[in-house]
């Protein structure tokens, strides 16, 4: 898992050297649930689209985790 956002900013920047943004092992949905919000992964364009309508419904804070990939 890597932080997404940083890693094509600092692409977009052509900074060198820039930390590592990988990210192993990070359960964001537990971590989410730990702190009482209402979490899922989704991580094909169907299941981001049914959590997205999920979560705009919703009367809360809901995490969704979607799995992108970098070639």
């Amino acid at each position: 898992e890597t932080y997404g956002a940083l890693v094509n900013f600092g692409r977009r920047l052509d900074t060198l050297g820039t930390p590592s943004f990988e990210l192993p092992g990070i359960d964001f949905v537990a971590i989410a649930k730990g702190y009482g919000v209402r979490a899922e992964s989704a991580t094909t364009e169907a299941e981001l689209r049914d959590a997205l309508t999920r979560a705009f419904s919703a009367q809360e804070p809901v995490l969704i985790e979607a799995f992108t990939y970098f070639e």
